[in-house]
């Protein structure tokens, strides 16, 4: 979710926007080839393209502005989950200079590159700056969740009504929890903790709005997933193609099984999925294909680890020793 909303107006022209997708899109490239030092330099291209026009705009703004320069620090950590072919690299710069906090490699930045440069001394020393800390900084990894998340128009709200049931006990029941106040940040997540195997979940939730909804199951780790649709159902076409009424309400109830990731994760998820009723019936399979979902969509996920079941040993057969 790395979006300023729809206030925000582009300072760049079009033909630099356009130049700094393409420097995403080269070090990605590097990046996937071992090439880090490619990678790095392409970013270090991207502070000449960018950072000295928002710096000098922030300036005009207020005496008080600070520089942009750490938020490429942040750009670095998420490159290979950028989406280099729709979003705009300038807002994602904004964003997480407006959200430093949550990134720990802008939230101390060194005085040296939070201070816009005005000079041609100081932007070779911040330039230099920057080198540096590239060089420095970890290796960037993908999540998938945050590849996902990127273009959604923020969380839904943790509104499902959550079912426990072994055999015939109902162990837990948890309704939706009070909606946040106004302007409070809002988790997209919660943790369910240890589910046994054969245990029966009911997620039930109400539309929000008028839109289309799909409920997906994640499979995995931090870094990559499995993910499949299981509502609508994969081969129900006309389901997944019919719009959803706001405050319809939908159940879904599933067996949890112990299972293992393609990529060995072993942590389960349920999407919940709400989109404008804009979007084509096949948005489903293309949100698979793309691993990312669309522009306008909202979604809240419900996260559980699945304990592994008891080996239980065969019965002792107290003749076994007198056999031949």
């Amino acid at each position: 979710m790395r979006r300023l909303g729809p206030r925000w107006r582009p300072l760049c022209e079009p033909l630099v926007a356009e130049e700094a997708r393409d420097l995403i899109a080269r070090a990605q490239a590097a990046l996937s080839d071992d090439h880090r030092a490619g990678a790095e330099r392409q970013i270090l291209r991207l502070y000449d393209l960018l950072v000295p026009a928002i710096d000098d705009w922030a300036l005009s703004k207020s005496a008080d502005a600070e520089s942009v320069t750490p938020a490429l620090l942040a750009l670095w950590h998420e490159l290979p989950d950028i989406d280099a072919e729709r979003e705009s690299i300038e807002e994602l710069l904004l964003w997480h200079a407006a959200n430093a906090a949550e990134t720990p490699a802008v939230a101390s930045p060194d005085a040296l590159a939070s201070a816009p440069a005005q000079e041609d001394t100081d932007r070779a020393a911040q330039r230099s700056w920057l080198e540096q800390a590239l060089k420095s900084a970890a290796l960037p990894a993908s999540q998938w969740w945050r590849r996902l998340t990127r273009r959604a128009q923020g969380p839904l709200s943790d509104c499902a009504h959550l079912t426990l049931q072994r055999r015939s006990q109902v162990l837990w029941e948890r309704p939706p929890p009070s909606a946040p106040a106004p302007g409070e940040a809002t988790e997209a997540t919660t943790h369910l903790g240890v589910l046994q195997p054969g245990d029966r979940l009911t997620l039930r939730f109400a539309v929000p709005a008028p839109g289309r909804v799909l409920v997906l199951h994640a499979l995995g780790d931090r870094q990559s997933a499995d993910l499949e649709q299981i509502l609508p159902a994969p081969d129900d076409n006309e389901g997944e193609g019919v719009p959803r009424r706001a405050h319809e309400h939908i159940e879904v109830v599933g067996e949890i099984e112990t299972a293992v990731a393609s990529g060995g994760g072993r942590e389960h998820c349920l999407i919940l999925l709400w989109g404008p009723e804009q979007l084509p019936a096949t948005w489903g399979s293309e949100l698979l294909s793309r691993r990312s979902v669309p522009t306008g969509s909202r979604l809240f996920r419900y996260c559980y680890d699945v304990a592994e079941p008891a080996v239980t040993a065969p019965p002792h057969d107290p003749t076994a020793a007198n056999r031949p």
